[in-house]
């Protein structure tokens, strides 16, 4: 709840509201200051309410310029907690896409011997394979974009400074792009070389 008021008024209404003084509501004071008069307004205020409130009571005064850079420092700890996941992803992807893509088409190895034994060239298998895993990868991309968004969501609402427009704005939408398309780059390239290998 934010009250736009004077500091007077902000005090009888604090005073006059038993229900606030037990359940220690917050309450939230917006002042609109001129920059060149932000510091002195911001010590006087400080003053005040250390002489007017009582020794349990809490308050913190920031500035716009204050909001904005603990802003910035929780989105460049986002960005760090991503580029951490993202490396353990791609490890993950590298471990286990080299067996997972293996035993997948071994496990193929019949069926492409049955349409190679029907007549069907070399080059067509690889390009019918390589075609399915393709679309299959870009299934994947688009689910984990789903993902994605599905995760921003309740950090939005459990965090205060994190809102969805926020979010969606800072993140790194570029190097997500580049890093999935390395991912699933490498994974297309494993599919190729043990493909390849089947087909000799």
């Amino acid at each position: 709840m934010a009250i736009f008021t004077d500091l007077e008024t902000q005090k009888l209404l604090i005073e006059n509201h038993d229900k606030a003084k037990e359940a220690r509501a917050i309450f939230e004071l917006k002042l609109k200051v001129n920059d060149s008069n932000l510091k002195d307004a911001k010590e006087y205020i400080e003053k005040t309410f250390k002489a007017n409130s009582s020794f349990n009571d809490r308050f913190n005064i920031t500035t716009g310029n204050e909001i904005l850079e603990n802003q910035d420092v929780d989105i460049k700890v986002f960005i760090l907690l991503i580029c951490g996941i993202g490396l353990i992803i791609f490890l993950l992807n590298i471990t286990n896409g080299y067996s997972s893509i293996n035993l997948s088409l071994y496990s193929r190895k019949c069926e492409i011997g049955s349409l190679f034994s029907c007549g069907m060239e070399k080059t067509k298998l690889k390009q019918f394979y390589l075609n399915e895993f393709i679309v299959e990868e870009v299934k994947s991309l688009g689910i984990t974009l789903i993902i994605s968004l599905l995760v921003m969501f309740p950090i939005s609402l459990l965090s205060s400074t994190f809102s969805m427009k926020l979010l969606l704005t800072y993140y790194p939408w570029f190097y997500f792009l580049i890093f999935s398309f390395f991912i699933y780059g490498v994974n297309i390239l494993l599919y190729y070389f043990f493909l390849s290998n089947i087909l000799k």
